[in-house]
């Protein structure tokens, strides 16, 4: 939600206005029992003046699918970054790449490169982190990843034997 947000160059700011979740309001930084929430230890990384944002379009791809999305960075600060350069890399595979020269002096979302490659054959339907790192001058700018759901080729249709049972209990479908 918060990419989201941060992708949109007409919203200036945004608050986070609940410390944990109560009876109504499941919004909290904490559950309902006080406990972090399980990206409590990205919190940082997400709300600091800059952000790497993968602006994806689908997570689920079968084998040899072209992955192809924009990456933004959402830069809060008045510091102007030269130099940079945006790695990236797919789990599990010997995908990655490198973009470099990159320049940020505005505030706001910019598209800064992109990503494109065909997704590797897989045996068996598996997740794998995409993640990216924008680094200028040695210093780490933000990281961040997305999570991609690779299936093999031999999911894409049914053989034609396998029953399919749907839930309909006011009998809308036909």
């Amino acid at each position: 939600m918060i990419e989201g947000t941060r992708l949109n160059g007409d919203i200036s700011g945004y608050c986070i206005t609940a410390l944990c979740d109560d009876f109504f309001q499941p919004f909290g930084l904490l559950d309902f029992f006080r406990e972090p929430k399980v990206f409590h230890q990205a919190m940082a990384r997400i709300q600091g003046p800059d952000l790497l944002i993968v602006d994806w379009t689908k997570l689920n791809y079968y084998s040899e699918e072209t992955f192809d999305a924009p990456v933004s960075l959402s830069h809060l600060s008045r510091d102007v970054l030269e130099n940079c350069t945006l790695e990236w890399s797919l789990a599990d595979s010997d995908l990655g790449g490198w973009v470099e020269g990159i320049r940020i002096d505005g505030i706001g979302p910019t598209e800064i490169a992109r990503i494109r490659f065909n997704v590797p054959e897989v045996a068996q339907s598996r997740t794998s982190r995409l993640t990216l790192s924008l680094e200028t001058a040695g210093r780490m700018v933000n990281e961040n990843y997305v999570d991609i759901c690779l299936f093999p080729d031999t999911l894409k249709t049914l053989s034609g034997a396998e029953d399919v049972n749907v839930y309909d209990p006011e009998a809308r479908l036909v």
